[in-house]
């Protein structure tokens, strides 16, 4: 099976305010597998944690992660958080770019060629493709340059 992947920078996610945006979105991993979302949000909300309101928690499986959007950073990296008796590890999360002409194809045959993928990706998306990049041949990777943004 291929599959297409596509990563989008959100524009709230950074620990540096300007004058429009104060949400700060934070990686906090670490956690018991027992621990709730409810949990860390309670925890971040808490003067024990960040002292602020979450606006967002998010799990991220694949990463066994929480993002969590809140007001105001000022303590979140000055101590240690420790929740359900685990420490947890905070740090400032920093969103993929996105590249709007380009894609990460996954699960690619070994064999497939550059004319094969060229011709099915652009049968799949009506674009022309610029170039294709195979990774490793073990990866079964490719990152596709399509010739204008997609």
């Amino acid at each position: 099976m291929v599959s297409v992947v596509h990563s989008r920078m959100e524009k709230t996610n950074k620990l540096t305010p300007s004058a429009t945006e104060t949400k700060y979105t934070i990686e906090v991993r670490g956690m018991k597998e027992t621990t709730s979302s409810d949990t860390i949000r309670y925890y971040f909300e808490s003067r024990r944690g960040a002292n602020c309101d979450v606006f967002d928690i998010r799990f991220v499986p694949n990463k066994n992660m929480y993002l969590v959007t809140f007001e105001g950073n000022e303590v979140i990296f000055k101590k240690e958080h420790k929740v359900d008796g685990a420490v947890l590890h905070v740090v400032e999360h920093v969103p993929p770019k996105y590249c709007k002409n380009k894609a990460l194809i996954t699960g690619l045959n070994a064999k497939s060629s550059k004319d094969n993928v060229t011709n099915f990706i652009e049968a799949r998306t009506k674009q022309d493709v610029a170039s294709v990049e195979f990774g490793d041949e073990e990866s079964g990777t490719a990152i596709i340059t399509f010739s204008k943004p997609v």
